[in-house]
């Protein structure tokens, strides 16, 4: 997907959801920094999202360092690093499940705000 030229995104069912309660996340690599900034196509953020089944078409989700730094923190034992993307083993669901819920604790998703002082 492509954003507009607000950085906006709009998405009408690239995924699935395997049960309401699936962990999910959301990356955007490349684009500039800033208004007049070059592009930088070593550019990664993610964020983390609501459970699946609790996104609706009012889902807003904001891209931004704050929520990088946060979310990529709490999910960092899961980096797969490899063309980006997080992930655990069939044993640790547990942990990536509360990986996800330790980073939705931090930053507001919808604004990009810390939850912390």
């Amino acid at each position: 997907m492509l954003t507009d030229s607000g950085g906006r995104f709009y998405d009408s069912g690239h995924y699935s959801c395997i049960a309401a309660s699936t962990s999910l996340f959301i990356e955007a690599y490349g684009g500039k920094v800033g208004s007049g900034g070059t592009v930088n196509s070593a550019l990664r953020l993610v964020a983390v999202l609501p459970p699946c089944g609790s996104i609706t078409n009012l889902t807003t989700v904001t891209l931004n360092d704050i929520n990088n730094r946060s979310d990529s923190g709490a999910l960092a034992q899961f980096d797969l690093n490899l063309g980006g993307g997080f992930g655990s083993t069939a044993t640790n669901a547990l942990g990536i499940t509360n990986a996800m819920l330790t980073a939705a604790n931090l930053v507001n998703m919808a604004t990009g705000t810390s939850l912390v002082p």
